[in-house]
This record gives C-alpha cells, structure tokens and sequence, in this order.
C-alpha cells in the first residue's frame, strides 16, 4: 500500500489522498495464481469529534487457474475483473475510544463495519 495525501486538509478544507493497494497469493496455493491491485481517492473532515470520510477507486483483479494441478473437469480460463470501489464511513473520536461506522461497495459486493478501539 501507498497513499499520498494531496491535499492535508485545514479548517476550511477537507483532506483529500490517493492511494494505490497490491494484493498478490505467492505461497501455499498450487492450482492458481491471483493478483488485484487498487486506485484510490478519498477524502475527509473533522468537525469535532466527528470526522466523516468517503471515496472511490477502481480495482482490478486476475485469476490464473494452473491447469497442470486441476482435472480437466474444473479447467478455467484466466478471469480478469475491474471493478468500482465505493465506501463512505464516519469516525467518532472520544476521549477514551473512537467509534468507526463504514459500507464499502467493490462491484456487487457491499459490507458494513462497526468497530470499537481502545485508547491507553
């Protein structure tokens, strides 16, 4: 991963950075091979305790089936997708915790996180 912020944000401004993900299986998996990569740019602003955030990017993945450890029943070709990415979250910072509420949408796929942590 790589980010960059553009732009570092001020009272009147929100922050705004890009960003660039690898994903690569090297080991353990014999019968194929995956990679994906991510652009990214986002954007942020504090107001008090609340900092909303939201971004896009597209994200492109391949997969390689490895024919020479797969029965010819479950042969494949090389599948290669680019998807849209879509989240928008809200982090609430309190004194001893910060909430996280987030959906991120990666083509037809949506998730939706709430996490809670700690601070000592």
């Amino acid at each position: 991963e790589v980010s960059y912020a553009i732009l570092d944000g001020s009272v009147a401004l929100p922050a705004v950075a890009v960003k660039y993900t690898a994903t690569s299986l090297l080991d353990g998996v014999s019968v194929l091979s995956y990679k994906s990569s991510a652009f990214e740019i986002g954007v942020s602003k504090g107001f008090a305790i609340l900092t909303p955030y939201a971004g896009i990017g597209l994200v492109s993945s391949t997969v390689d089936p490895d024919g020479t450890n797969l029965s010819a029943a479950t042969l494949s070709k090389v599948v290669t997708t680019d998807v849209t990415k879509t989240y928008l979250g809200v982090n609430v910072n309190l004194t001893a915790f910060d909430l996280l509420l987030d959906v991120t949408n990666i083509g037809d796929a949506s998730t939706t996180s709430f996490k809670l942590g700690f601070r000592f």
